[in-house]
């Protein structure tokens, strides 16, 4: 029974940092579209690599 809630804590912690990953990305693109400079461009192919 431990076993069970030590994988159900790992999946509970793999949902929550996708999900702050996509709301990451989610601004990031939002941030992107704002602010439509050179230094913007140059941080998403940073991020890209």
């Amino acid at each position: 029974m431990k076993n069970f809630s030590l994988f159900r804590s790992i999946v509970l912690l793999l949902v929550i940092q996708s999900c702050l990953f996509l709301s990451f990305k989610l601004m990031f693109y939002l941030f992107l579209i704002t602010y439509k400079t050179e230094y913007a461009s140059l941080l998403f192919v940073f991020v890209r690599f």
